[in-house]
C-alpha cells in the first residue's frame, strides 16, 4: 500500500500480509511532504522488507492502534517533525528495530508492546525531546557483533541537546538482551546517551549484556533515576545499572542483580546522589552479587549516606539501604524480612491488584500476604518460589517459577489474605518470590490480572 504526495495523508484499517517486496521497501508506505501523516488501525505481517514507513517533513506524524509482525527489515519507521506512536504492537521483526524514530523535533511513544524483535525493540535518535511512557519491552535482542546499535529493549540517543528534559517513565523492560561477545556491548534493557533524562517508575527485570549495564547503560548528560525497580539483571560491570556520568539516584530498589566484574547493583564512573541538597536519597540495595562492589562500585566519590539494614530504626525513613554490609556488633538480630516490589503488575478491568506482605522468615514463623484492589469475588492463585522465572505469558510477566501455586478467593471488595509458615531452618539471605494472579476478564488478555512481583529476604 502506497500513499505519497498527499498533504495531509492518512491510511486507516489497512492490512498487508505475506507481502513479497524488494529488500528495503515497505509494505505500508505513507509520505506527506507538506502536511501531517497518519497510520491508524493498520497491520503489516510476514512481510519481506519493512512493515510500515511514515514520512512527514512539515507537520505531525501519527501511528496508532497499528501492528507490525514478522517483517524482515524492521517493524516500522517514522520520520517527521513531531512523532506520536500509541497503542501499537511491534512483534518478532528482524533486520532492524521493531520501531525506529529519526529525526524529529519531539517524539511520544505510549502504550505500545515491543516483543521478540531480533534487532532491538525501539530506537529513538533525535535532536528533540522524547517521552516514552507506559510501554512494554519484553524479549527483544540486538547483536552487538554486527551492529553499533546498543540496548536490547530500547536505544535513546542524541535528544535534548537544547537542555530540555526527556522522560522514560512507567515502562516494563524485561528479558531483553544485547547478545554477542563484543566488548563494547552496552545496555541489556536500555541504552541512553547524550540526553538530559528523567528515568522514573520503570521496572527493569532480567535483562542482560556481556559488558556494561545489564538493566541499563546511562551515559553522557545528567539522568535523574527515581522510583525504579531494578532486579535480576546481569552484566560484566554494572549488573543493574552502569552510570557513565554525574547522575542522581533517588528512591530506587536495586535487587538481586549480578556482575561478573564490578558493581553487582550499580557501577558508577561518577555519581552525585544529592537531590535538592539532600544527601539521604533512600535507595535500597539487596541480594546483589559481584567480584568487586557487591551492591555499588564507584570510581569517584559518591555524595550519599549508606547504612546497614540492621541499624535502621523502624520508625525512621532510612538513607541508602544496603542489605549485606557488615553490621555493628551491637546491631539487633534480624527478625522480620525485608520486603520489596519487583513491579510487573498486569491491570484488571477496573483496577490493578496490589500486594503487601508482613511476618517473619524465622524458623517456624508465619508470613502473610495481603491482596487489595483485585477483581471482587474471584478465584486466584498465589505463585511462590525462591527462584525467578521471568517469562512472558498472555500479556503478563510471571516472575516466580510457578512450582507452588496456592489457591484463594477475593471478597466482595477485591481483597484477600493468605498466611503460611516460613520454611523450617531458613538460612540468612534466603529469598522468596511471590506473585498473585486473579481471574479478571477485563484485563488485556481477557483471563487474569497480576499483582506486582514481591520478594522477601531475611
Amino acid at each position: 500500500v502506497r500513499c505519497a504526495g498527499f498533504s495531509p495523508a492518512q491510511i486507516q484499517r489497512c492490512t498487508a500480509t505475506n507481502v513479497t517486496s524488494f529488500s528495503g521497501t515497505s509494505a505500508i508506505f505513507v509520505s506527506a511532504p507538506t502536511g501531517g501523516a497518519t497510520v491508524d488501525q493498520c497491520v503489516a505481517t510476514r512481510c519481506a522488507g519493512q512493515g510500515i514507513r511514515v514520512l512527514s517533513n512539515q507537520r505531525g506524524l501519527t501511528i496508532k492502534r497499528s501492528e507490525a509482525h514478522q517483517c524482515t527489515s524492521g517493524g516500522a519507521e517514522a520520520r517527521g517533525i513531531n512523532v506520536n506512536v500509541s497503542a501499537s504492537r511491534f512483534v518478532a521483526n528482524g533486520g532492524r528495530r521493531g520501531l525506529t524514530i529519526q529525526p524529529s523535533a519531539t517524539s511520544l511513544v505510549t502504550g505500545c508492546l515491543f516483543h521478540g524483535n531480533q534487532a532491538g525493540g525501539l530506537l529513538v535518535d533525535t535532536p528533540g525531546t522524547t517521552r516514552i511512557e507506559g510501554n512494554v519491552f519484553v524479549g527483544n535482542s540486538t547483536d552487538t557483533n554486527s551492529s553499533t546499535i546498543q540496548g536490547g529493549g530500547l536505544h535513546v540517543a542524541a535528544g535534548s541537546s537544547n537542555g530540555r528534559r526527556s522522560t522514560i517513565a512507567n515502562n516494563l523492560i524485561a528479558n531483553n538482551r544485547c547478545i554477542g561477545n563484543n566488548s563494547t556491548g552496552r545496555g541489556g534493557g536500555l541504552y541512553s546517551i547524550g540526553i538530559v533524562l528523567d528515568l522514573i517508575g520503570n521496572t527493569l527485570i532480567n535483562n542482560s549484556v556481556a559488558e556494561l549495564g545489564g538493566g541499563a547503560f546511562l551515559g553522557g548528560s545528567p539522568v535523574r533515576i527515581e522510583r525504579n525497580q531494578i532486579s535480576h539483571n546481569g552484566a560484566r560491570h554494572g549488573g543493574g545499572l552502569f552510570l557513565a556520568g554525574a547522575h542522581r539516584m533517588v528512591d530506587n530498589d536495586v535487587i538481586c542483580n549480578t556482575a561478573s566484574g564490578s558493581g553487582g547493583g550499580v557501577h558508577a564512573n561518577t555519581m552525585n546522589c544529592n537531590l535538592n541538597g539532600t544527601p539521604q536519597v533512600f535507595n535500597r540495595f539487596a541480594g546483589n552479587q559481584a567480584m568487586t562492589g557487591t551492591a555499588l562500585f564507584s570510581s569517584a566519590p559518591i555524595t550519599a549516606t549508606y547504612v546497614h539494614w540492621q541499624s535502621w530504626p523502624g520508625s525512621v525513613r532510612p538513607p541508602n539501604l544496603i542489605v549485606g554490609l557488615p553490621a555493628a556488633a551491637s546491631a539487633p538480630p534480624v527478625v522480620a524480612p525485608y520486603f520489596y516490589s519487583l513491579g510487573a503488575a498486569l491491570a484488571g478491568g477496573a483496577t490493578t491488584p496490589t500486594p503487601s506482605a508482613g511476618g517473619t522468615l524465622a524458623p517456624s514463623g508465619t508470613l502473610s500476604l495481603n491482596i487489595a484492589r483485585a477483581n471482587p469475588m474471584a478465584s486466584g492463585g498465589l505463585i511462590l518460589n525462591n527462584q525467578p522465572a521471568n517469562f512472558w505469558f498472555l500479556d503478563g510477566l510471571i516472575i516466580p517459577s510457578p512450582i507452588v501455586v496456592a489457591p484463594f478467593s477475593t471478597d466482595n471488595l477485591g481483597n484477600a489474605t493468605l498466611s503460611f509458615a516460613a520454611p523450617s531452618g531458613a538460612p540468612t539471605g534466603i529469598k522468596l518470590l511471590f506473585q498473585a494472579a486473579v481471574i479478571d476478564t477485563g484485563s488485556s488478555n481477557g483471563i487474569f490480572s497480576l499483582t506486582n512481583g514481591l520478594a522477601a529476604m531475611n
